[in-house]
C-alpha cells in the first residue's frame, strides 16, 4: 500500500524528487488521466503537451491519425466520465459521455504510459449511427449502477478478471459458458439487455439461429483494474494500491457484429464489472460502418 499526505506527495511529485515508486507510478497515472480529461473537455492540445511521449501514437477507431485532427481537436461538453487504472500494464481506461443534443458522444480510451508519459492513445469514438447508440440512455443507466470498491473477501485475481472477460468474448463466438451471475445485464449504449428487469441473467446469449453471423473478437487489448485512486478535493493525490473495482476492459476488432458486412473489423470496447467472481455488468461500445451495424433501428436511438 502506498500512502502519503496530499501536500507532501504533491510537492515531491511536482518538484521531480526521487521517490521510491513502483515501475509504473500510480501518481503519474492520475496526473496523465487528468490531462487527458482536460484535453477532451477543451480541445486545447497545449494542455496535453507535457504528457506526450516523444513518439506518441494516436489511434481513433483503429485508424492512426494526427492527434491535432481527431476528436481531441474539439471542446466537448462532458456530462459524465470515469477512469480505471492498471499499474501492471501501466495503462488508463477513460470514458467520457457527452449528451449535448447538438452532437452526443460516448468516448472510450486506453491510454498507454511509458516512462511517465503517454506513448499511445487508443480511442474509440461512438456517436449517432453506431451500435445501439444513445448517450443519454447510456449515462442514465450506466452511471446509476453501483461500481464501487469490491470488498477484499470478494475480489478476483488479475488473471481471473482477464479470463472472465475472455470467457464472455468466447461465449459470443461459441456460446460456451462463462462466469455469470443473476442479475447480469449488458448496456450496449442505448440498449439495456435486461429491459429494466434487474433480477435476471440478461448476459447469456441464445444459441445461434440459421443465418446469424458468427461473432469473433480479434486483436484484444486489455486493461485490468487493480489500483484505486481516491481523490481529495484540493491538491490531493492520496493513493491506495490494494483496492479494486473488479473491472476489466477489452478493446477488440469485432467480426460478425455488422449484419451485412460480417467480415468487417468493427472497433469495439467491452467493459466488465465482476462481483464475487461473476460478471454483473457489461458495457459495450462499437463504431459501425453501416448504421447500427445493419441491425434493427429499434435498438438504441440512431
Amino acid at each position: 500500500m502506498v500512502r502519503s499526505t496530499s501536500l507532501g506527495l504533491a510537492a515531491l511529485y511536482f518538484a521531480g524528487a526521487a521517490l521510491a515508486v513502483p515501475p509504473c507510478d500510480p501518481q503519474k497515472l492520475v496526473v496523465l488521466e487528468r490531462a487527458w480529461n482536460e484535453l477532451i473537455r477543451t480541445g486545447e492540445l497545449r494542455r496535453f503537451n507535457f504528457a506526450m511521449g516523444p513518439d506518441l501514437v494516436y489511434k481513433e477507431n483503429d485508424k492512426t491519425l494526427d492527434i491535432r485532427k481527431g476528436i481531441t481537436s474539439k471542446a466537448l461538453d462532458v456530462s459524465a466520465n470515469r477512469a480505471f487504472y492498471d499499474t501492471t500494464l501501466c495503462k488508463i481506461f477513460a470514458e467520457h459521455v457527452v449528451t449535448n443534443p447538438e452532437h452526443p458522444y460516448v468516448i472510450n480510451a486506453q491510454v498507454y504510459v511509458v516512462d511517465g508519459r503517454v506513448s499511445e492513445l487508443d480511442v474509440l469514438v461512438t456517436d449517432k449511427g453506431d451500435f445501439t447508440f444513445n448517450a443519454t440512455t447510456y449515462q442514465a443507466i450506466g452511471y446509476s449502477q453501483k461500481w464501487g470498491l469490491i470488498p477484499k473477501s470478494e475480489r478476483s485475481t488479475r488473471e481471473y478478471l482477464k479470463d472472465a472477460g475472455d470467457a464472455y468474448l468466447e461465449h459470443l463466438h461459441s456460446r460456451a459458458p462463462f462466469p455469470v451471475r443473476a442479475p447480469c445485464m449488458i448496456l450496449s449504449s442505448g440498449y439495456d439487455s435486461s429491459k429494466g428487469n434487474d433480477t435476471v441473467d440478461a448476459c447469456t446469449h441464445e444459441p445461434y439461429k440459421p443465418g446469424d453471423p458468427i461473432q469473433t473478437m480479434h486483436n484484444r487489448r486489455y486493461l485490468i483494474d487493480e489500483v484505486c485512486i481516491d481523490w481529495l478535493k484540493m491538491l490531493s493525490l492520496l493513493i491506495s494500491c490494494d483496492q479494486s473495482f473488479g473491472v476489466v476492459n477489452i478493446f477488440t476488432l469485432f467480426t460478425g457484429l455488422d449484419k451485412n458486412l460480417t467480415a468487417a473489423l468493427i472497433p469495439d470496447s467491452h467493459l466488465f464489472r465482476l462481483e464475487n467472481g461473476k460478471i454483473r455488468y457489461i458495457h459495450l461500445a462499437a463504431a459501425c460502418i453501416n448504421p447500427n451495424c445493419g441491425w434493427d433501428d429499434s435498438w438504441g436511438d440512431n
